[in-house]
């Protein structure tokens, strides 16, 4: 019998920054309010096969899509060729009705570290020191949601 894996992902804040940290990012930030310092996560690098099959999407069905339109003789090698041109939607399809979940997980996660990270962004650059800064957060150690 085939077994079904699904990934739950969390977002766990990192601790909090110290003093040398925040001086460091709050000039940064003034002089270039566009700084980014939260880290990334890639949908390629977490999900290669599926982004793979998404990228050959892109290619194999309009592909297909112009096969069938230029060649309208029926049971030629030409129509076996557009059909494998649809085996990525498929396996799209079943990746997507099989993984769902564990996007949607991924996708939480993303979301609860663009929030830790905008309020932490916010606090930085509003706080006139590192003491109001911390008078942001419910604990010294980690920021809860």
């Amino acid at each position: 019998m085939a077994t079904h894996t699904i990934t739950t992902y969390y977002f766990t804040p990192p601790t909090l920054i110290d003093e040398t940290v925040f001086n460091v990012l709050k000039e940064r930030l003034k002089a270039d309010p566009n700084f980014a310092f939260e880290p990334k996560a890639k949908f390629s690098d977490e999900f290669p096969i599926l982004s793979w099959i998404f990228k050959s999407n892109m290619v194999t069905i309009p592909l297909g899509i112009i096969i069938i339109l230029l060649e309208p003789r029926a049971g030629s090698f030409w129509d076996d060729v557009a059909g494998f041109c649809f085996l990525p939607l498929g396996l799209s399809f079943f990746s997507l009705l099989f993984g769902h979940q564990t996007l949607l997980s991924f996708n939480d996660f993303l979301s609860d570290k663009k929030k830790y990270y905008k309020r932490l962004r916010k606090n930085i650059i509003y706080s006139r020191n590192y003491d109001e800064f911390l008078s942001h957060y419910p604990s010294n150690r980690f920021y809860q949601f």
